[in-house]
């Protein structure tokens, strides 16, 4: 007999005590050889005995069938228990590894460490077969979802390479290629696996959503429509839905919402898309009928929670928080053994601004089920937004009801969301993003994708951010909040024309929105709109110095026409509905206040896009008010500085910053913005009086780091202002020449940062190290940068470069150095350095021709003199490596007509000679 107890599992023998299989077949044996008495009270000892004294083949057999049996069954938990006994007598068995871990995908909700043990089983499963594509597709699905693009991308040439049409493969390809930002392969990949399998909606759904990352909105609906066309399903149909509802076409999507609900196969796919359908009318304006619709489902599911609080929520937008609060009071009249009307009021309570009668509910609540998870949460998520004078009391208060939580049910959504919000507010992004993971893969809220949006924001990995906020916008497409989160993660990512279209409809619905028309403003300048970039900038500064919102200008496709208000804007007004306005200055989200550490009032952010647009004079102008106004705004005074160039007074600077610093003496902004002022003095600096600025800059570096030290975890410093102070304190020790302290700080600096400011950071640190000559060191830090983000450019290039320029190189090494070199000119095929170094790497294989080619087209993508000098001269290398001695001599002479210097000018001068003129 096989028992299991906890977590240690051991084979029981005839007497009931734990024996190795060889001593357990020799009891058995020795039970059916002995003379047992013939009494009854020993019939279901027999039984036991002779359960535990099968062969091993058959109790394998039967720990399979009860497996396979209770997989079908959907008893997840007992089906992995069967699986374990497996592995127990065959360890070496894939099978049974790769279905353990599709057991354990299929407990993830429930089990937090359950990806993560799935993981493990799959790769052991592949160890074991590596030839087995199935196991391999598996596997490569996994590594995506954990973000190791290299493994991912490993195994779908792998499955490719044995499997050209495997659908699996293509869509892994696909989705690698998305992780490193290369959408054509990405498409390449995806448009491949649909024609392989027409029938497969995921590969459909994973290209239209690449298509639209490139704003290539008809392939984008071509796909959404052969979709819905082959599978007639809830979710394609929400996913139609969502598409509409961004481009707009609100009639077509609100038949799309009506399918979705019509085909749906259960009450949880038909509580999703009548949710769906419920706040895209709120998006459109419909109120009433976006009531009417959440009043039918919370007919059919009155003790719906969340539910009770969206519609509560919904009144009090409206400014009917007495209709809501008559509505959850039926529902406790009804019903007053329930908890959830409580919990519903409680929210409806914090959210109408009347905190003491919250909390009064939500205690009332708690008296009658003192050991309720939502209301202990909701307990604590109201402590942690308290700001009040008892903020820190509060918040440790918070903290022991989510451990209390935890410790009870460790894989509570509700708790792990509750320490997601506070490692974010310790500045622990990274830890935080895990553990946000967990609960959307639990419970894919709005609430849970936005505050994981948030951690993977904070934590530099902008894509996964939109990522996330593009589905939360599926469920809800009203959020004016996510919306504009969205469109600024965009322009940061270098997409200004999604956020564009993103800012008209935030503008269709709020015109007067400060937040919508900067980033409107931003976005113009990327695309080299220039008017519009000052219409929106003009609107902005018009309401900032009145008051008073502007007219909206009429524009097509811009927003409403002159005279209108949108649909949207006028039910809103029709209702009653005030929504403040997430202004950069307080901006309502938690990802907002991420994006905006720094937060800048509108008419300083104005002036840095003035900046931008070449208008120095008017945000010179702008800034001088503002900081008249605000001494102490550092962001507007690093505009300033920035506004006058390199005619800024250094000893008017150094003023207005000493002042600003007296101001307000902790400002950590302050420090850091002095210190870079002074370091930028420093350069080509000598002599007695710059060691004392140097020793100033330190010092404001230091200061940065002391202050961060000194903060409470309800204002952390976050990882990146630690990491830029230690990276500023290496910068002053190089101009000191203390190469070792410098290399130190930067080692600091990059323990510290995360996302692209760690790979800027080990770039720079590569750098100075090929400047003391540590090449291996230097190629040890691109590797690492290239261990994370496989493509990048410039770290391959750089790579390349050192690589080739190695005194002793080995074949090997200078095989990788063309791949690398390839790879940084694919990435970017109108660099000149990069051609270059391609050119570098074939000379030294002892290909001058093909490097010759390569340096013609460096020459052709040069846009200086200087570069085309200097890529003249590697030419003329070539030429003459090449045995073209005519063609060289002309190139130098080229080389050194056209620039006075370049860096290897003196070694042109020496190459003429030996040629002769």
């Amino acid at each position: 007999m096989r028992i299991l107890r906890g977590k240690h599992r051991g084979r029981r023998g005839c007497g009931g005590e734990l024996e190795s299989r060889a001593r357990l077949s020799s009891r058995c044996d020795l039970v059916r050889s002995s003379t047992w008495p013939k009494v009854t009270g020993f019939a279901l000892l027999l039984a036991i005995v002779f359960a535990g004294c099968r062969s091993p083949e058959e109790q394998l057999a039967e720990h399979w069938q009860r497996a396979e049996a209770y997989r079908a069954a959907e008893r997840w938990d007992a089906a992995r228990i069967e699986l374990l006994n497996v592995l127990e007598l065959t360890p070496q068995d894939a099978r049974a590894h790769f279905t353990l871990a599709e057991t354990l995908l299929a407990l993830a909700p429930e089990e937090s460490r359950a990806p993560a043990e799935a993981l493990m089983q799959l790769r052991r499963a592949v160890e074991l077969a590596p030839e087995e594509v199935e196991f391999r597709a598996r596997l490569g699905l996994l590594e995506l979802a954990a973000r190791r693009e290299p493994a991912a991308r490993e195994h779908a040439e792998f499955i490719l390479a044995r499997d050209p049409d495997n659908v699996d493969g293509w869509l892994i390809r696909g989705q690698a290629a998305a992780l490193r930002r290369d959408p054509a392969a990405q498409i390449e990949a995806l448009q491949r696996a649909v024609e392989l399998d027409p029938e497969r909606g995921s590969a459909r759904v994973l290209l239209a959503q690449a298509h639209l990352r490139r704003n290539d909105f008809e392939a984008a609906e071509q796909q959404l429509r052969a979709l819905i066309s082959r599978d007639r399903t809830t979710a394609a149909y929400l996913h139609w839905a969502a598409f509409l509802v961004e481009r707009s076409r609100s009639d077509e999507a609100e038949k799309a919402f009506a399918q979705a609900i019509a085909v749906a196969s259960s009450d949880t796919e038909r509580l999703e898309a009548r949710t769906r359908l419920a706040n895209f009318r709120i998006a459109v304006g419909e109120l009433d009928q976006a009531e009417k619709v959440m009043l039918e489902v919370l007919e059919e599911q009155p003790r719906n929670a969340a539910l009770l609080a969206q519609l509560a929520r919904f009144y009090a937008l409206q400014g009917r928080a007495e209709k809501a609060e008559a509505m959850l009071g039926q529902q406790l009249e009804r019903d007053p053994g329930t908890i959830e009307p409580y919990l519903a009021l409680s929210q409806l309570y914090a959210y109408t601004g009347r905190r003491s009668r919250a909390f009064a509910i939500l205690d009332a609540a708690l008296a009658r089920s003192p050991e309720d998870e939502q209301a202990r949460m909701l307990r604590a998520s109201l402590l942690l937004s308290d700001t009040g004078p008892q903020a820190v009391e509060r918040r440790a208060e918070a903290r022991e009801l989510v451990e209390q939580v935890l410790a009870q049910h460790p894989t509570s959504p509700a708790a792990l969301f509750a320490q997601g919000k506070f490692l974010l507010a310790d500045g622990a992004y990274s830890r935080a993003a895990r553990q946000l993971e967990q609960v959307v893969a639990a419970e894919p809220s709005t609430n849970a994708r936005h505050l994981l949006a948030a951690a993977y924001a904070a934590s530099g990995d902008d894509v996964r951010a939109v990522e996330q906020l593009r589905d939360a916008l599926q469920a809800d497409p009203s959020s004016l909040e996510l919306g504009l989160d969205l469109a600024e993660l965009e322009l940061r990512l270098g997409n200004p024309a999604v956020t564009a279209s993103w800012t008209v409809r935030a503008l269709a619905r709020r015109p007067d929105s400060a937040r919508a028309l900067l980033l409107a403003a931003g976005a113009a300048v990327r695309l080299g709109d220039a008017s519009k970039a000052r219409e929106s900038l003009r609107s902005v500064l018009e309401e900032a110095a009145t008051g008073v919102p502007p007219v909206p200008v009429s524009k097509a496709g811009a927003g409403p026409k002159a005279g209108e208000v949108s649909k949207t804007a006028a039910a809103r007004t029709k209702a009653g509905v005030r929504e403040a306005d997430p202004v950069p200055a307080e901006p309502k989200s938690l990802l907002g206040r991420l994006l905006r550490r720094d937060s800048a009032a509108p008419r300083v952010r104005a002036a840095e896009l003035l900046l931008d647009l070449g208008d120095a004079e008017r945000a010179r102008q702008l800034l001088s008010d503002e900081l008249e106004r605000r001494p102490a705004d550092f962001r507007a005074l690093r505009a300033w500085i920035g506004a006058l160039g390199a005619t800024a007074p250094e000893s008017e600077v150094s003023q207005r910053l000493s002042e600003a610093i007296g101001a307000d003496p902790a400002s950590i902004a302050g420090y850091a913005l002095r210190a870079e002022f002074g370091f930028s003095s420093l350069e080509g600096c000598k002599g007695d009086p710059c060691a004392a600025l140097a020793e100033a800059v330190e010092d404001d570096f230091a200061t940065v780091l002391r202050l961060c030290d000194a903060r409470d975890s309800a204002r952390p410093c976050s990882a990146a202002e630690r990491a830029s102070a230690h990276a500023g304190v290496a910068r002053v020790q190089r101009v000191r020449a203390e190469s070792m302290l410098a290399l130190g700080s930067y080692r600091h600096a990059i323990d510290l940062a995360s996302g692209v400011l760690a790979i800027d950071l080990e770039l720079e640190r590569a750098a100075y190290l090929e400047e003391l000559g540590r090449s291996d060191a230097a190629r040890d830090s691109y590797t690492r940068v290239l261990s994370v983000e496989p493509d990048h450019a410039l770290a391959s290039n750089r790579l390349a470069r050192s690589l080739a320029r190695a005194a002793d190189v080995s074949p090997a090494d200078l095989q990788r150095a063309l791949v690398l070199a390839r790879v940084a000119l694919k990435r970017d095929p109108e660099s000149s350095e990069y051609a270059a170094t391609l050119g570098h790497v074939l000379l030294r294989q002892e290909l001058p021709r093909a490097a010759a080619a390569a340096f013609q087209d460096s020459i052709r993508l040069a846009r200086t003199p200087h570069e085309r000098s200097e890529a003249r001269f590697h030419l003329a290398r070539a030429q003459d490596a090449a045995g073209d001695s005519d063609a060289a001599r002309a190139e130098l002479a080229r080389a050194l007509d056209e620039a006075d210097s370049f860096p290897s000018r003196e070694a042109a001068l020496e190459l003429r000679a030996r040629l002769g003129r």
